[in-house]
């Protein structure tokens, strides 16, 4: 009798070392849309919901019911509203959605949350109808920023705003603080004077304050002002320290506040500024939460180089990090850097004082997104760079943008993987995963590239949608390993083993998969298990769980390394001892001990219920049997089924059973062995010791076989 079963595992081992290597990876990543989107911002709150923003024409969005919006606004042909949409922490589960804007084109440019989860948004508008609300600052102009509830039902102010936003962020009292370009102050704020080249209007990063109820503007402060002919300074970051002090980034040409022991207090291209040469310098400043005095204010770039600032963030122990663009090659990374020679980009870190630069790193190209984890690593995202050859599928279209996690000791990278939009933005989650926006259209499709099999929306909706993805340091670390029958961390060539730990494979889990030629793969979800460096076959990649089969080219060894290998990223390698054979028999509830699992004669299950008469046949199921002729790995049998190569004795309780069949288990893996036993006549009846031993090794006691 040879038949089939299905087989469970457990995990057990022996402990390894922590020493492993990390990367990045995607983890989960799907499309948002219905006609035509465009992702533009995405932020986490507290409970690691994903909130996402951006336009839309489309008058189909799913999730919008029962909002304050639940409709495309009514327009003319093409024009676009704003959609806001909050999943759970997964990205999986769509929890609410809903437009915001008139019968123009609304753009949003700009999303934030306070500590109870509402949502704050600032963009620009056309529409001659936007929903302003009656109590606002302002009602009317062709800016705007809106509260909204965290359940999107309510629209808790939309007001007009005196500038043109380019980033918001809101304060512990729900304050709004937004930056912009404009020209409006308040008595006592800061306002910057007119520089010597300056023409016009006076008019710059101008950065205001809305109180809770965006009914007021608490303040207006002017950080510089537009210096030279039609080269004009832009803020384009902002972010709060621990004391509510407000930092703002951005490019200029000269005229903004500073102060004398900063960095770099004075623009660094004064000269060729008044001659008109666009060559700009980043600027960074810090002002008190009253925005009435100026705490620091630097330059930063080289004299004949072109530098822009473009992003800033401030950790929670006060360390501000900026970064941006530059053709300079003055800059000397730091030590440990991500990259040590000009590429277009860079990330700086200041001194404690300001007064200098503590580290520094060159980027392959200008960095367009920045934030920072809770695990003080910073997460960016670098702007255009060539498709690569195994990208070249797509190398008529778009950009190719990749997404980098860098330490913040010494600005070391952590790990790479690569996006496909120029637009996109991100954020981190309370647990430190990365989420980041973008848009796709059915030219450019590359985010398909990164959309799994449990995504919200599986392809695009129209010609152009919304993506996002969840990307993951990637840090695989191995704590058990185990004989899959018998939790036993004893080894043997063509065994089947479970490993434990953490960040081994994907989250959702991977069955088994076969190559064309019916065999087992050597690696599934991006998993691979490594013995000395040979690829093992998979049955299974969990985030907790791999099972693996030892590889036959290991006979003979006395040990081998084992290192789990998940999206490029490797575990610490953990040692195991190699034994000719080490036997251990597959039980019903998969611990390796009590009932096996085993099939009567009359294909019943064998149990105390169902015992085997004496003198009948039971097949049982093990692993660890040594190496089998032929050994080869991760085949299934039909036919022509490999028999073990060492010797076999099976006792049930104290008599010997007669093994009528000893080798590879039809249609399972190989490494799963299958035994024909007939039942001794004299076997007493009840529950009984089931003891295999191949090669002199015997199997693990505490198995059980049921005889009547």
């Amino acid at each position: 009798m040879r038949g089939k079963i299905a087989i469970s595992s457990m995990l057990f081992c022996v402990s390894s070392a922590t020493l492993h290597s990390s990367t990045v990876a995607p983890v989960y990543g799907t499309f948002f849309g219905g006609g035509a989107e465009a992702g533009m911002a995405v932020a986490s709150d507290s409970s690691g919901n994903v909130i996402i923003a951006g336009t839309t024409t489309s008058n189909d969005l799913k999730g919008t019911a029962g909002r304050f919006q639940p409709n495309l606004a009514p327009g003319p042909p093409g024009s676009a509203d704003v959609f806001i949409a909050k999943f759970d922490s997964t990205g999986r589960a769509l929890m609410w959605a809903t437009y915001l804007g008139g019968d123009g084109d609304d753009l949003v440019t700009g999303l934030a949350l306070d500590s109870s989860g509402s949502i704050y948004l600032i963009g620009t508008t056309t529409s001659t109808n936007f929903p302003f609300t009656p109590n606002a600052y302002g009602t009317s102009g062709q800016s705007f920023a809106a509260k909204i509830s965290n359940d999107g039902k309510a629209l808790l102010y939309a007001t007009s705003l005196p500038i043109t936003p380019s980033a918001g962020v809101v304060n512990g009292a729900g304050e709004f603080c937004i930056v912009g370009l404009g020209s409006f102050t308040t008595p006592g704020a800061l306002s910057a004077p007119p520089g010597p080249n300056s023409i016009g209007p006076q008019s710059g990063p101008n950065l205001i304050k809305l109180n809770t109820g965006g009914s007021q503007i608490v303040f207006g402060a002017l950080l510089g002002n537009n210096e030279t002919f039609s080269f004009s300074s832009e803020p384009t970051s902002m972010a709060f320290d621990q004391n509510g002090n407000i930092y703002v980034g951005g490019t200029t040409n000269g005229g903004m506040l500073t102060t004398p022991t900063s960095l770099q207090p004075t623009y660094a291209n004064t000269g060729l500024a008044s001659l008109g040469v666009p060559l700009n310098n980043g600027f960074l400043i810090e002002v008190d939460p009253t925005a009435t005095e100026i705490l620091y204010g630097t330059y930063f770039g080289a004299v004949y180089a072109n530098t822009s600032i473009t992003n800033v963030v401030v950790g929670s122990n006060g360390a501000v990090f900026f970064g941006g663009s530059t053709n300079g090659t003055s800059y000397s990374a730091t030590a440990g850097a991500a990259q040590t020679s000009a590429g277009g980009g860079f990330i700086a870190a200041l001194s404690a004082t300001g007064s200098a630069i503590r580290a520094f790193s060159y980027l392959p190209s200008d960095l367009i997104a920045m934030t920072l984890g809770s695990d003080g690593s910073l997460r960016c995202i670098d702007d255009v760079i060539p498709y690569l050859a195994s990208f070249g599928a797509y190398g008529s279209f778009g950009v190719h943008i990749a997404f980098f996690q860098i330490s913040t000791i010494g600005l070391s990278l952590v790990g790479t993987t690569p996006l496909f939009d120029n637009s996109a933005q991100l954020a981190v989650d309370p647990n430190n995963n990365t989420w980041i926006i973008g848009t796709s259209s059915d030219l450019d499709n590359y985010g398909a590239l990164f959309v799994t099999p449990d995504a919200f929306q599986q392809s695009l909706d129209g010609p152009s949608d919304a993506f996002f993805v969840e990307i993951t340091t990637v840090s695989p670390s191995v704590s058990l390993v185990v004989n899959a029958a018998a939790e036993t961390s004893h080894f043997a060539v063509g065994e089947l083993i479970s490993i434990y730990g953490t960040q081994l494979g994907p989250a959702t889990g991977s069955g088994i998969q076969l190559a064309p030629d019916g065999a087992v793969t050597t690696s599934n979800a991006g998993t691979q298990v490594l013995f000395d460096g040979t690829a093992a076959p998979i049955l299974y990649a969990g985030a907790d769980q791999v099972n693996a089969a030892i590889p036959c080219v290991l006979a003979g060894q006395s040990s081998a390394q084992i290192v789990v290998d998940y999206m490029g990223a490797q575990s610490a390698p953990v040692t195991v001892q190699l034994s000719p054979a080490a036997p251990g028999i597959f039980t019903a509830d998969g611990t390796g001990q009590g009932q096996a699992a085993a099939l009567n004669q009359d294909n019943s299950f064998n149990s105390p219920s169902k015992p085997a008469p004496g003198g009948s046949i039971v097949a049982f199921y093990a692993t660890g049997v040594g190496p089998t002729s032929p050994c080869m790995d991760g085949a299934t049998y039909q036919s022509n089924f490999p028999i073990l190569t060492l010797p076999v004795v099976v006792g049930v309780g104290s008599s010997g059973a007669h093994v009528d069949y000893a080798g590879q288990a039809p249609d399972l893996v190989s490494g799963v062995a299958q035994f024909n036993i007939v039942i001794p006549s004299d076997a007493p009846s009840g529950v009984l010791p089931l003891t295999l031993i191949v090669g002199g090794v015997y199997s693990t006691p505490g198995v059980t076989i049921a005889v009547k």
